[in-house]
């Protein structure tokens, strides 16, 4: 979910509910992923609070009043005041611990100094409150500077594909589109297939630092697995091992994935297929269609030499296997630029 989506989820114009909800749900799909207990819309005592998180502290419990403001504008110290007002009586009486303020663009800076200065508050802007949670902000700045290795930002031409389109015009089409299948990028020894992932990578950590885009790059060089493979060791192995990133787990990761968290880009599936047998390497691209739930976007690319078949072509690439004659379809297909000589 980009900034954008957080106000606009119709063609017509939507309600002041409406817009706050985007925004409410984003935080509470965070906090869900986390493993938190989340509960919208309850009443404490007789105020009604938006979003009433738990954290069951073995010390310690806390209840945690969030309250979500998806303005087109900084939130102001009047504003901000006015929201802590309101649960002050709570505060006091220790039915909440803290309230937490979420705001789509940012605080005043009289509204900052406000916050600082009183107790059980806390302000968090959308990308500050999910860095918090999630950490993929140092994770983004490490891995776009893959692009820049031996030189490549200096000398990377554009790919174009079969029909002449720029390679990256046809990915990003595919990426904002709703197509739910994954996409496959097929090209011979030295056609720039892994440059064009680390230069796709570059783009949309950029993005997500930058705050235009929510999806985060995970580029996983299948050339690393030379093993029977499970697909959240193929993640961890990236994640958590390479980059080390924030709280780690597959579970929340796969969460986050279903809601369109991530792009998911697979490099060199033919070098993981040369060091595999047959069975392991079906096992393991497999595992890789695991990933397809919800908003997911996944991303393969190697060389079309990898398959010794058009049968294993079309198993791999389009989830055919023939039985008794029959063409039958055991896994999504891809759409599948080539990119021209």
């Amino acid at each position: 979910m980009n900034n954008d989506s957080l106000i606009r989820n119709s063609n017509a114009t939507p309600s002041t509910t409406a817009i706050g909800d985007a925004l409410r749900d984003h935080v509470i799909d965070l906090l869900e992923a986390e493993g938190h207990k989340v509960s919208r819309e309850v009443r404490v005592n007789s105020k009604k609070i938006d979003v009433l998180l738990e954290i069951d502290d073995e010390f310690k419990p806390r209840k945690i009043a969030v309250e979500c403001k998806n303005l087109g504008k900084n939130l102001s110290q009047g504003e901000l005041t006015a929201i802590y007002a309101d649960h002050l009586n709570l505060l006091e009486r220790k039915e909440i611990s803290e309230l937490f303020v979420i705001v789509r663009l940012d605080f005043s800076p009289e509204a900052k100094g406000y916050a600082d200065q009183t107790r059980n508050l806390q302000i968090f802007t959308i990308r500050e409150f999910e860095e918090s949670l999630l950490g993929y902000r140092k994770y983004c700045r490490e891995v776009r500077d893959l692009f820049s290795e031996a030189g490549l930002e200096e000398y990377y031409i554009q790919s174009s594909v079969e029909g002449g389109e720029k390679l990256h015009d046809k990915i990003m089409e595919w990426l904002n589109g709703p197509e739910k299948a994954p996409a496959a990028i097929l090209g011979g020894y030295g056609m720039g297939k892994t440059s064009y992932c680390r230069y796709l990578t570059r783009v949309l950590a950029d993005g997500y630092l930058a705050g235009t885009s929510t999806r985060v790059p995970i580029l996983v060089r299948l050339s690393d697995i030379a093993t029977h493979t499970d697909v959240d060791g193929l993640i961890a192995k990236t994640l958590a091992d390479r980059y080390q990133t924030k709280n780690y787990s597959f579970a929340k990761f796969k969460k986050l994935n279903r809601q369109g968290k991530f792009v998911v880009i697979f490099d060199g599936f033919d070098e993981m297929k040369h060091a595999l047998s047959w069975a392991d390497f079906k096992y393991n691209f497999s595992q890789l269609h695991t990933l397809l739930e919800g908003n997911a976007k996944v991303l393969v690319a190697g060389r079309p030499n990898a398959f010794m078949s058009d049968d294993e072509h079309a198993w791999i690439l389009r989830g055919e296997r023939k039985v008794g004659g029959q063409k039958h379809q055991s896994s999504g297909g891809m759409e599948v630029p080539r990119v021209r000589d």
